[in-house]
Parts: structure tokens; C-alpha cells; sequence
């Protein structure tokens, strides 16, 4: 079962190539797609929207995000990424 998660402010210099990589280091399970949002009009900043297949080892994970919790993933210390579940306008 696929969940979609989002990152809704992440600095523009980031690139999907570099978002794919920091999940597929995590483990949590296979990533399906990236998709970058202009939905933010700051310049400096975006939002991704990620659809992922957990691993049965995270499927906590998956609870916990479908619950609407926010998770906070450290990707390069002190920067960082909050990561909840997508919820489309």
C-alpha cells in the first residue's frame, strides 16, 4: 500500500536526486515518485510531494504520519526536513 507524504518548505537548491537519495538511506521502503510544487511563492523554497511503499519493518512510521503526525528528518546537521502526510487542496 502506497502512502503519500509531503515536504511542504524545503530550501529550492535541494534536488529530488538528493530527497532520493536521503529516503533510500532510511530504508523505509520504495519510493514510487518526487514531484516538486510551486504552490509556495517564495523563491527561495519549495514543496515536494513523495509517494512511497513501507517496508513491513516501518510500517510504524506510516502509522504514526497517517495519524497526522509530522516527522523530522536531519539530512545534513543542523538542516533538516519535516515530513507529513499529503493532503491535497
Amino acid at each position: 500500500m502506497s502512502t503519500t507524504l509531503c515536504i511542504p518548505r524545503i530550501d529550492s537548491k535541494i534536488t529530488k536526486e538528493r530527497i532520493f537519495s536521503i529516503f533510500r538511506n532510511l530504508n523505509w521502503g520504495y519510493i514510487e515518485n518526487i514531484r516538486e510544487s510551486n504552490l509556495i511563492k517564495e523563491n527561495d523554497h519549495k514543496r515536494l510531494v513523495i509517494k512511497i511503499r513501507f517496508n513491513k519493518e516501518n510500517m510504524n512510521i506510516m502509522m504514526r504520519i497517517n495519524q497526522g503526525e509530522t516527522i523530522k528528518i536531519v539530512y545534513d546537521d543542523p538542516w533538516y526536513m519535516r515530513v507529513c502526510k499529503f493532503i491535497p487542496l
